[in-house]
């Protein structure tokens, strides 16, 4: 029913998903960090090869790029956790188009549409007072 009936909210949503996904810089930040980590591990090798400073203040600047460089190796594994999070939404918002674009009803559970389209499920009810309780305790 959905799929039939509401193909411009479908749209909507995957084309508010995709610009979402697009407009975060996580490839170009995870390009941008390994270039400084090259660069920083290329000062570190350059600066005793060429025996330009002393090695009083090599051991300084080599703690200051090390700790640079270490700064930066965690930016990178987080960047890399987010781009492939970000490769796996887009994955699952194709798989969540192709089933729409087909415009015939599900007949029974697609556990891959179903993971493409929801991400958390909250059940909820209300408490004995009558209020709403977004984290009611249910008993199976």
């Amino acid at each position: 029913m959905f799929c039939l009936q509401n193909k411009d909210i479908v749209s909507e949503f995957v084309k508010t998903v995709e610009k979402t996904i697009n407009n975060t810089n996580d490839a170009k930040e995870l390009k941008r960090v390994k270039r400084e980590i090259s660069s920083c591990e290329k000062k570190i090798v350059d600066m005793r090869i060429d025996e330009l400073i002393d090695k009083g203040t090599y051991v300084i600047k080599f703690t200051e790029l090390s700790t640079a460089l270490e700064k930066l190796k965690a930016e990178k594994v987080d960047l890399e956790a987010s781009n492939e999070k970000n490769v796996d939404i887009k994955k699952r918002l194709n798989s969540f188009r192709k089933v729409f674009d087909n415009n015939k009803p599900i007949k029974e559970f697609d556990r891959v549409v179903f993971e493409s389209a929801v991400n958390k499920i909250i059940l909820g009810g209300t408490d004995e007072e009558g209020n709403t309780d977004l984290y009611v305790n249910f008993h199976i």
